[in-house]
């Protein structure tokens, strides 16, 4: 409200500081002359831009715009087909026009401004009145006092002390009394705010309060209250049915099939259609809840009982019974399992329904009973278990142990500390730790004699290494063969990616890329020769040969380093020599030439 009708009342101002900024910043001469635009057209040539209303129709009907004006500074007048401006700069504005849209500004600056058109009107006596009219709105503002109005509604308000308004169109309405008071209502909220005091309210949603003393609302199908916090609390919930209501110590909620109500931290009571709860510190413990089978299925109720004190419980269900008295007896059962202990000196378990019995007396004997195997242990030096018809395993710690198969040839001793011997239906092993190490299993196959020989073979393996001086490794998938004597012979071959690199250290070295066509060869310190593709290089001491051919041109170069050199570039017109490295030399390739004298470049092409 307040920025429309600033909007309103600047309008004369800005139309006068803009009027008085065009005449005199524009020379008489460029007034005078008939307007181009940048690229020398004359503007009916082209669609006048950011013209509109009667102007635009005046400029389709042929319309003169050609101005006439009079200057004699301070005074300026213009007149143009039907406008006219009078201006007696800084004091003085007039501009009218006549006919359709006809409109009168008059001002005496900065005092007195008015502006009179078919539809509105202004008069502003600076700075004490302002006064504008149109056909829908009458505003009126004396000092810092305004008043509007339409037939719609209200704008008023005395700055900075008080704003009110009204708009029939939606509802709204407002009343702010800075910093006291602020009231914003329309059709569908409404807000206010009256010191500390607020309220906002959105259909049935609302949101009140008084801090610290009081907090309330309401979100869709939520509500709270709270009073004095921590006091009061309340919460509801209409979609889950639930409610919680709080006055410390106390607390007191509902559910849609129960309720809890409890003094924190000495009662809690909790009631449900398939449960309860009940504690009372320190003394008791209470429950009751649904058993279920493994498919999810209710079996029945079952209780348990909790006595803190006396570090005692028992539990109970249609398919459970289990309980404890202090730490000296304890008992359970579900399903057929089973356990009795009688703390800490004799522990019975098992499963009563399939015969399986234990006995453990920690740490001097154990014993179980099975219709499918019997161990034993005494004290923690014999060990007996069977498994009928399976197997059998016999120690004696931590000197022995034998294991053996009842149905398959599969044995296995362990002697303290090093001897390991055994035999399975597709290998053996021999094992002397940590020095001798010999087995098979399948087509797999190992020696070691630590550290010095190593021997491993597979289907896809097969290496052997005389520890430090030969290695060799071969990989039969992928025909690959790495062999080494160390530190003279060195031969690396993959005959799968063409690779053979033998190394005869340190005299001769021979790298050998057969896909590529690549090689390299040196013979040290008197030979050696680098050749690809594309050209091959040869060295005898300090006698490079250099020959190939680029992109289809051949070329040769011949140097004894470092005295001189000479040769034929890869171009059909070209010659090559050079004296020292540089210190006199001519090289022509093709259209390029250059000289060197002291090994300073001199391009000497077309």
């Amino acid at each position: 409200m307040i920025r429309v009708l600033l909007d309103r009342a600047s309008i004369p101002l800005f139309l006068m500081v803009g009027c008085l900024l065009v005449v005199f910043s524009v020379p008489v001469d460029a007034l005078a002359k008939e307007p181009t635009t940048s690229s020398g057209e004359k503007p009916e040539d082209r669609s006048p831009a950011g013209l509109a209303g009667v102007e635009l129709e005046e400029l389709e009907s042929d319309f003169d715009p050609t101005p006439r004006r009079f200057i004699l500074p301070p005074y300026y007048q213009e007149t143009k087909g039907p406008l006219t401006l009078r201006l007696f700069f800084p004091l003085f504005f007039y501009r009218s026009r006549v006919g359709e849209g006809a409109r009168t500004d008059f001002g005496v600056l900065p005092f007195y401004w008015r502006h009179r058109s078919k539809d509105e009107s202004a008069d502003v006596y600076f700075p004490f009145y302002w006064r504008f009219r149109g056909p829908a709105f009458k505003t009126d503002i004396v000092l810092q006092t305004y008043y509007n109005r339409s037939d719609h509604g209200y704008n008023w308000g005395v700055g900075p002390f008080v704003f009110v308004g009204k708009d029939t169109r939606d509802g709204s309405s407002y009343q702010v009394v800075p910093p006291f008071v602020w009231r914003f209502v329309n059709d569908n909220s409404s807000f206010l705010l009256a010191g500390i005091y607020y309220d906002r309210r959105k259909g049935q949603n609302f949101n009140l309060g008084l801090p610290p003393l009081l907090f309330a609302g309401r979100e869709r199908y939520k509500t709270y209250q709270v009073v004095l916090p921590p006091l009061f609390w309340r919460f509801t919930d209409d979609l889950a049915y639930t409610t919680n209501t709080v006055v410390p110590p106390f607390f007191y909620n509902t559910r849609e099939q129960g309720y809890s109500f409890g003094l924190f931290p000495l009662l809690y009571v909790a009631r449900d259609k398939n449960w309860d709860r009940t504690l009372i510190a320190p003394f008791l413990y209470f429950s009751r809840w649904q058993q279920k089978d493994k498919q999810g299925e209710p079996l029945g109720e079952g209780r348990s009982y909790y006595f803190p004190l006396l570090l005692s419980y028992y539990r109970h269900g249609p398919e459970l019974n289990q309980g404890g008295i202090a730490f000296f007896y304890h008992w359970y059962w579900y399903r057929g399992d089973y356990l009795k202990m009688y703390s800490p000196f004799v522990w019975t378990f098992g499963n009563d329904r399939t015969d399986d019995n234990r006995l453990l007396i920690p740490p001097f004997y154990y014993h179980r009973e099975s219709p499918l195997r019997r161990d034993r242990m005494l004290g923690l030096i014999y060990w007996d278990f069977h498994e009928h018809h399976r197997e059998r395993t016999v120690a004696v710690a931590p000197l022995f142990v034998h294991n053996w198969n009842l149905y398959e040839s599969h044995w296995r001793t362990w002697i303290l500390p090093t001897f390991d011997f055994g035999k399975q239906p597709n290998g053996y092993h021999a094992r002397m730790h940590p020095f001798f190490y010999l087995g098979r299993e399948g087509k797999s196959k190992h020696l070691v004699l630590a550290p010095l020989l190593w021997k491993f073979k597979d289907e896809e393996d097969d290496d052997i290494v005389l520890f430090p001086f030969y290695w060799r490794f071969k990989a039969l998938e992928y025909d690959n063969l790495s062999r080494v004597v160390f530190p003279f012979w060195w031969q690396f071959d993959s005959k799968r990616k063409e690779k053979y690199n033998r190394i005869a250290f340190p005299i001769y070295w021979d790298l050998n890329n057969q896909r590529d066509g690549e090689r390299t060869t040196v013979i040290m310190p008197l030979f050696w020769r680098d050749r690809d593709k594309r050209s091959t290089m040869t060295g005898v001491l300090n006698v490079v040969w250099h020959e190939g051919e680029v992109k289809g041109n051949p070329f040769w170069t011949f140097r004894f380093a470092p005295f001189f050199g000479f040769g034929h570039p890869p171009s059909p017109e070209g010659a090559y020599w050079s004296v020292l490295g540089g210190l006199v030399g001519w090289r022509r390739q093709g259209r390029t030439k250059e000289f060197r004298l002291f090994w300073i470049p001199f391009d000497l092409s077309d």
